[in-house]
Formats: C-alpha cells, sequence, structure tokens
C-alpha cells in the first residue's frame, strides 16, 4: 500500500488533507506518449541559460546541471521518461505554466529525439477536488510505460503549487522512507539531491566558465565518467 506524502511547492512543507480541511486540487487531463513541445522546449532553454549566467555571476544553483549527465545515462538506459511533465493551463505566462522537467526537455531534445513524454495538464476548468485528484494522477503514473511492469518505492512525494484557494498538481514521484528521513534539500526531491557531489559540480563549472555559450555537451556528456562521487554536504546547495 503506497503512501502519499503532499508538499506545498513552494515552502517545502508539509501538508495534511483532513475531513474538516480538505485539500483542493485542480483536476487535469493526461496525454499519454506525446512529443515535448517546442514552446516548453523553449522555456527550458531560456531557464538553462539563466543558470549560466548564475554561475558566471557567482550565484550558482549546481542541482541544476548536476542532474543533466544523470538523465543522460537514465535516457540511454531506458529509452523512456518515467514520470510526466506538469502544466498548469490557467497560467498566461508560460514561464510560470510549466512545473517540472526543464532538464529533461533539454537532454532529450538534444540527444534522444524521439523520446515521448506522458503530460499532465491541470486547470480550474476540469474542476477542483481533494486528494482524489492526485490519487488517480498517481495511478495513471503507477500504469505508465515505464513502471507498470515496475515495483516501485513505498511512499508518493505530492508536490503542490497554490493557487488563490487550491493547488495544482506539480510533480509526483516516488520516495523512500529512509530517504526522507535523512533529506537536505528544502523541498523532497530524491532524484535531484542524489546528483549533487562535489567533485561532479567542480568539473562542470570550470567548463561553464570556459566557455559559457557552447558548454551544453561538455557538462552532460563530458562527465560521465566522474558521476560516482559522494553525495555533497555542502548545506548551501541544498537551499532554496
Amino acid at each position: 500500500m503506497l503512501k502519499i506524502k503532499y508538499f506545498d511547492d513552494s515552502s517545502g512543507e508539509e501538508l495534511k488533507s483532513t475531513r474538516l480541511k480538505p485539500l483542493m486540487i485542480a483536476d487535469f487531463e493526461y496525454e499519454s506518449q506525446v512529443k515535448i513541445s517546442e514552446e516548453f522546449h523553449s522555456c527550458a532553454i531560456d531557464d538553462i541559460n539563466y543558470h549560466v549566467n548564475r554561475v558566471l555571476n557567482g550565484n550558482p544553483k549546481p542541482r541544476i546541471f548536476t542532474k543533466l549527465p544523470y538523465l543522460y545515462r537514465d535516457f540511454k538506459e531506458d529509452g523512456m521518461m518515467r514520470f510526466p511533465f506538469f502544466e498548469f493551463c490557467d497560467h498566461p505566462d508560460i514561464n510560470v505554466r510549466y512545473g517540472v522537467g526543464y532538464g529533461r526537455a533539454l537532454v532529450a531534445q538534444k540527444y534522444f529525439p524521439d523520446i515521448r513524454i506522458d503530460h499532465i495538464k491541470s486547470s480550474k476548468e476540469f474542476g477542483i477536488g481533494s486528494v482524489e485528484i492526485a490519487e488517480k494522477a498517481i495511478s495513471l503514473i503507477r500504469n505508465n510505460v515505464y513502471w507498470k511492469e515496475k515495483s516501485v518505492p513505498e511512499t508518493v512525494i505530492v508536490m503542490l503549487d497554490k493557487s488563490k484557494w487550491f493547488y495544482y498538481l506539480k510533480e509526483i514521484g516516488f520516495a523512500s522512507d529512509e530517504y526522507l528521513e535523512r533529506r537536505k534539500n528544502w523541498r523532497p526531491q530524491e532524484f535531484v539531491e542524489s546528483t549533487i557531489n562535489d567533485e561532479l559540480w567542480k568539473l562542470q563549472e570550470q567548463i561553464i566558465k570556459e566557455d559559457p555559450d557552447n558548454c551544453f555537451d561538455r557538462v552532460v556528456r563530458g562527465v560521465l565518467n566522474n558521476l560516482d562521487g559522494l553525495q555533497s554536504n555542502n548545506i548551501k546547495y541544498y537551499t532554496k
């Protein structure tokens, strides 16, 4: 029996849904195995360029980059994505509309353009419910092309994005109880957190600073022999 934990994406705070005060969640449409949209990929390019500039300005977020070669390795091995992309259809600003997946979009489009994704499109126009909305999404993910024949960790992490009096689904993933007990990141993201290591980041940072306009391939494929380092203990890497 899977345990479901809900978290506010902006604060990392765990949320509880009760009979007297249930979590209100926007419903969604689910698209299975579709192409990554050009609009989403364009947002991903803008995002990575922003973070390259942060590196050059001395204010980097290593987790933006350290996850990329691991994604490449997983895509090469799996030939598919494990989790959907999420979209908040009610937002007119495309930079707000998309929840997560920029790193996946960049790696997939450059190296594995035939990879298809599942896509969750949330909107208040589809109705507002409670935790049954999240449970429906979890069931769809649990039975998608990647997960349907696999065992999964015991806990589901549901990240929610607040919009006035209700939430959008922003990210859903599986996590071990052991990870939740020891996590360092300000919000639970087991995969991202597991990729942050000092040796890898030092190498990627040097690559970015040497050639910021043409660093992507070296940041991804140029460090594939450096993925076995220990997870960093630098607490600033895990702050918001």
